[in-house]
């Protein structure tokens, strides 16, 4: 479904500008986008058990919500900024929106590990929603970003041979 999503949004999304980050709750936040032929808001939900990403179809109707740190941070380097690409690997449950420069937002939905990375110039990290003691040292500010990967002892149905 993501796959199609990045499929679908590689041609909409590309060349419009990053209008506002929110932070709607806990887990929700949204992603305002803006051109001369459409805009278009995009949901992201890290809900541990079920992340998600979607078109928004309606306002937050919930409570107001005082935004992480992380939001600030990544308003200040996003907003503004044309996304000029969307790359998802085919068994990844991340994708990424870029801003150019190297400059993007990962949005990691695997279940149990959902986060938000913001990428800095050359693709490294900048900063990031959530910690986790697993991801320490793959999320340290000024590393080159790298994906999860897949779980120990399972192969990637795109690369694997018969």
């Amino acid at each position: 479904m993501l796959t199609r999503l990045a499929v679908e949004w590689s041609s909409t999304l590309i060349g419009q500008r990053l209008g506002s980050v929110r932070q709607e709750s806990g887990d929700r936040f949204r992603l305002a986008f803006a051109s001369e032929i459409r805009d278009l808001v995009l949901v992201v939900c890290l809900d541990p058990r079920h992340p998600w990403m979607g078109e928004a179809v309606r306002r937050w109707e919930g409570p107001r919500w005082s935004p992480d740190r992380f939001v600030a941070v990544a308003a200040d380097a996003l907003e503004g900024r044309l996304v000029t690409g969307i790359h998802k690997a085919p068994s990844d449950r991340t994708l990424i929106l870029d801003f150019g420069e190297g400059r993007g937002l990962a949005v990691e939905l695997s279940p149990h590990h959902a986060n938000l990375v913001l990428l800095g110039e050359g693709g490294t990290v900048a900063a990031s929603l959530r910690l986790p003691k697993s991801a320490q040292e793959r999320l340290t500010q000024g590393r080159t970003w790298t994906g999860r990967g897949l779980p120990a002892g399972r192969l990637d149905p795109f690369r694997a041979e018969p």
